[in-house]
């Protein structure tokens, strides 16, 4: 079997996939998975329907949790995703993303720190995402 040096309690994987893939992408990771990989068990869910799902664990008694019905905002390093909910399932419609992520904020921080304090602009990004996250 080709995913043989997998251990045979792991026979299952999750996997995210970005919001707006094609179904010819899913169709290929999907016989990759099977196929290629050997697991038994697959699932493929976008980030933000995670998120849903984690949150209705821990807070039951939110209002997302409640009705289904809100708004999770997906930030990453180059974009952002505003991804609606209503009843439980996403919007795809009314989806959006916006062209702004960590990177541009670690520049802006970086900017405004250096103009204000201390000279960054030569500094490492490492330094400055760690200050970011301290914050």
């Amino acid at each position: 079997m080709p995913g043989a040096d997998i251990a045979d309690w792991a026979d299952s994987v999750l996997v995210t996939e970005p919001l707006f893939s094609p179904n010819e992408l899913k169709d290929n990771l999907d016989e990759f998975i099977f196929e290629e990989m050997g697991f038994q068990k697959f699932c493929s869910a976008p980030p933000p329907l995670l998120a849903f799902a984690d949150h209705k664990c821990w807070d039951p008694d939110s209002v997302l949790s409640r009705t289904g019905c809100g708004v999770i905002v997906d930030s990453g390093f180059s974009f952002t995703h505003i991804v609606p909910f209503y009843e439980g399932k996403i919007l795809y419609k009314a989806c959006r993303r916006i062209d702004l992520g960590g990177k541009a904020l670690t520049n802006l921080l970086k900017e405004t720190v250096s103009y204000r304090q201390w000279n960054m602009m030569d500094e490492t990004v490492r330094r400055l995402q760690y200050a970011r996250h301290k914050l």
